[in-house]
């Protein structure tokens, strides 16, 4: 079957001057080739433009959240040359695509965070192990001349002594004449108070004065066998966020503990770092962290002490710090540490050792003089008062 098709073509030099009507058959196979095919062409073509067009209508992507992304990566000084660069477009703009004062207080808070990981202590850890939160205090365990750490419930009914409103946990010294708990203020905190021993008899805790910590919730105290460094957490104020991690010292002159270092990292983060001791008759340190856990659950983490803040080279990567400041690999931080981690085992295994078969004590018989030994008392009445005080000390630890 063929298709009609009419032209009125338009009158040449040689035709008439009317125009002229050229009737002739087409072959449908060929109309379809010659006009529609070209205009499928066109629609094809088309599909593409039109896709771009659409693509060039999408809102470009929030600078905050793109910043965060970033900042998940642990890579700071990236994200932190990203939003210095949007803020500076941002405030060119009559509406700006975000909100700019909460972009510049993520820069701000990115700032500090970087300084606190370029200051990241190194520190070589030895073991961890992830605990019930309830049963973490009982897990901890320290030589005897170190004194005790209990549940302020527990030293409490050994204290046998009469007040609410008592933090976690409380630290008992070697002599068992001083205790250190938490025990709730007029104010409604948490104040790390001592209660000291006169004879059988203890004293009601009494809030020690830290200076710029009023406004602070303080728990988990621990006294150095120097009588004078206390380590305990603190919640509120300056810290890096949830239970941070400090150190004072004792003022002989003032009576006051001086104003508290917040330790840093790695041993506190955004997260929970609460109970720190270090056993210095094994050299051995412990803290306790509830980062990148469940709500029920700790870790306990095992290191050796540095005798001074050791901080990583200048020229570190911060990847590299990144990690450390947030304990991804106990493994990394023992590399090049061998001789050190020897060291600490053989000591660790020696003084335990010692322990099983010795029960220390220590007789303070002035400033200057101290016996650890029965044998160095001058008098057989001495020596028989001592041995009746050792079960009695004994059942205080």
């Amino acid at each position: 079957m063929k298709r009609i098709l009419t032209y009125i073509t338009s009158p040449t030099r040689n035709s008439s001057k009317s125009a002229r009507k050229t009737t002739f058959s087409v072959a449908p196979s060929l109309l379809i080739h010659h006009f529609f095919v070209p205009l499928l062409l066109c629609c094809l073509l088309a599909i593409p433009a039109e896709a771009q067009r659409k693509k060039k209508k999408q809102p470009a992507p929030n600078p905050i959240e793109v910043a965060r992304t970033m900042m998940l990566t642990g890579d700071y000084p990236a994200t932190i040359e990203y939003i210095s660069t949007e803020l500076t477009a941002q405030k060119k703009l009559r509406r700006p695509t975000c909100n700019v004062d909460s972009l510049e207080f993520l820069i701000d808070t990115l700032r500090i965070a970087e300084a606190n990981i370029r200051s990241t202590q190194r520190i070589v850890f030895v073991d961890s192990i992830i605990l019930h939160k309830k049963e973490a205090i009982e897990r901890l365990s320290l030589h005897p001349e170190m004194g005790k750490i209990y549940t302020a419930k527990m030293l409490k009914n050994i204290l046998n002594i009469s007040f609410s409103g008592m933090g976690e946990t409380a630290y008992l010294n070697a002599l068992g004449d001083n205790a250190y708990l938490s025990v709730k203020s007029k104010s409604g905190k948490h104040v790390i108070s001592r209660s000291i021993r006169s004879g059988s008899q203890w004293s009601n805790p009494e809030m020690l004065k830290i200076s710029e910590q009023d406004d602070a919730e303080q728990d988990y105290p621990f006294l150095l066998s120097d009588g004078v460094s206390m380590y305990y957490a603190a919640q509120g104020g300056t810290g890096l966020g949830g239970w941070d991690i400090y150190v004072t010292r004792y003022d002989n002159e003032d009576k006051t503990f001086l104003k508290p270092q917040n330790l840093g990292m790695p041993f506190n983060s955004e997260a929970n770092d609460y109970m720190y001791f270090i056993d210095e008759s094994t050299n051995t340190g412990y803290f306790l962290t509830d980062r990148r856990l469940s709500n029920d659950s700790v870790c306990l983490y095992t290191f050796i002490p540095n005798t001074s803040h050791t901080t990583f080279p200048a020229e570190t990567d911060f990847k590299t710090l990144y990690h450390a400041a947030h304990i991804h690999s106990i493994v990394a931080t023992q590399k090049g540490q061998e001789q050190r981690i020897e060291e600490w085992r053989k000591q660790y295994a020696n003084t335990h050792k010692l322990s099983e078969n010795q029960t220390y004590i220590r007789f303070i018989i002035t400033n200057d003089v101290v016996y650890t030994n029965m044998d160095e008392f001058k008098s057989q009445e001495a020596q028989q008062i001592a041995q009746q005080l050792v079960p009695l000390y004994t059942s205080l630890r």
